[in-house]
């Protein structure tokens, strides 16, 4: 009888936390039989999250604008993230979206779709119960982001997310 591989450690830490969904929704996904044996951590979480196995996990395809990803990573930061509004958004000269958020208000310039969870990060990150926004990088023509608890966001960082785009970013937040 032929053993299975064993699951990436990264697989084991990851179900411990509670991080990964307990039915993917990927056609023949199991336990040991995930596609990253043998992976880089870094790989291994794009892969996953291109798999839609990261509880807190987006992926956006190539096309999503800002402005439309803004509700969806807002959700899924949780507390109160779920709380910004969008209160204007131009296109002249770049995409640049004004938010209100409990009395504060913002312009930020989106460049790119990964500026987008930076700049939430920057106004949400030190926040009580808003989880931070991780930039996991691109796969399969989609932009990978996780939303990771504060509370595991250190063991994360030392485990699972050197290869985050927005690491500096999520290193100042411990």
């Amino acid at each position: 009888m032929a053993r299975s591989p064993a699951p990436h450690p990264l697989v084991a830490r990851l179900q411990g936390w509670g991080l990964l969904r307990a039915a993917p929704p990927v056609e023949g996904f199991a336990g040991s039989g995930w596609p990253i044996a043998g992976e880089a951590p870094a790989i291994a979480l794009l892969k996953l999250a291109a798999l839609g196995a990261l509880e807190g996990g987006l992926s956006a395809s190539q096309g999503v604008r800002a402005d439309e990803l803004i509700g969806p990573l807002c959700q899924a930061m949780g507390g109160a993230a779920r709380e910004l509004r969008v209160t204007d958004v131009r296109e002249a000269g770049g995409l640049s979206l004004e938010v209100s958020w409990c009395g504060r208000e913002a312009r930020w310039s989106i460049p790119s779709l990964d500026a987008l969870p930076v700049a939430l990060n920057a106004l949400l990150g030190a926040v009580e119960g808003v989880r931070p926004a991780a930039v996991l990088g691109h796969w399969e023509e989609a932009l990978h982001l996780w939303c990771v608890p504060r509370a595991l966001l250190d063991p994360l960082l030392d485990e699972a997310l050197e290869g985050a785009w927005n690491l500096e970013q999520l290193e100042d937040l411990v």
